[in-house]
């Protein structure tokens, strides 16, 4: 552990600058059921998220455990040290202590952004994309407390075709209703986000988010033009066999049986945007 501190401080003390921070909860490896899956994943995301043709962002990613892959140790990307010493029972496969753990973790990682002045906050699974235009089609719009990915890709991890949602097929009211990693929020100065808000999302369903920030009077910009792409199917997501005594959901499971029978591969143009193939 303490040459993974040293290593981390080296690496982060080479980090470049960026407001708008992409932060990574990574399970912990006592929780995963393949670590060299989850690497996997991490690493296209890490691919996908680089590519980012605005170079004013950085990505964080917390974990307490050796992140051993070139595009960890990436300028852009920094490791936030995180869970050392806590007690076995923190890892135990549970659907409600997945959850506490992630909350913690994106506690954390609001910690950090806030610490070293942060505009913009984007909380991204470890097996997500987005587009290289993300952090460009943010900073250009008009300021809002919160923006929402309205609109998105979901792709079934099996055959790597995607569905446009929502749509004909997926008969959703908005992505990010869907997917949780469809939110940017602002830190800056005149940022009215509510007291606790990283709370108030942590306790409702990824349905009730829009929901519940618009009753506290948030400000949400709705992005339409496609940001990301959900991947579902990998064994991994909560919204499938995620824990032991997670129940699949119902939107994640059709949902990826929806894009893997009725979907379309990416046009050459959307692989170069979220860095496909070369990201999966």
């Amino acid at each position: 552990m303490r040459l993974f501190s040293r290593l981390l401080a080296k690496w982060n003390k080479t980090s470049a600058e960026g407001t708008f921070v992409i932060a990574i909860p990574l399970i912990p490896r006592k929780r995963a059921k393949d670590w060299d899956q989850i690497l996997s994943k991490l690493q296209a995301t890490l691919r996908s998220t680089l590519g980012q043709t605005d170079p004013d962002f950085r990505i964080i990613i917390c974990t307490e455990d050796e992140i051993d892959l070139p595009e960890a140790r990436h300028p852009k990307v920094r490791i936030l040290l995180y869970g050392a010493g806590r007690p076995p029972s923190a890892y135990k496969n549970t659907h409600t202590l997945a959850i506490q753990d992630a909350y913690a973790r994106r506690m954390r990682l609001t910690d950090e952004a806030m610490r070293i002045s942060a505009r913009h906050l984007m909380f991204l699974d470890a097996d997500d994309l987005v587009s290289n235009r993300l952090v460009e089609t943010i900073k250009a719009l008009p300021f809002s407390c919160a923006y929402a990915l309205s609109s998105g890709f979901v792709m079934d991890d099996a055959t790597k075709k995607v569905a446009l949602c929502p749509s004909e097929l997926i008969k959703i009211s908005h992505f990010d209703s869907f997917c949780g990693s469809s939110w940017v929020f602002s830190l800056s100065p005149q940022s009215t986000l509510p007291r606790g808000w990283l709370r108030l999302v942590k306790n409702t369903g990824h349905h009730q988010v829009r929901e519940a920030l618009s009753a506290s009077g948030t400000s949400i910009h709705n992005i339409e033009q496609p940001l990301a792409i959900y991947l579902l199917n990998t064994g991994h997501n909560m919204s499938g066999a995620g824990t032991s005594d997670s129940t699949p959901g119902y939107y994640g499971t059709n949902g990826a049986a929806i894009a893997a029978k009725h979907g379309r591969a990416l046009t050459p143009e959307e692989s170069k945007e979220f860095g496909f193939p070369n990201s999966l």
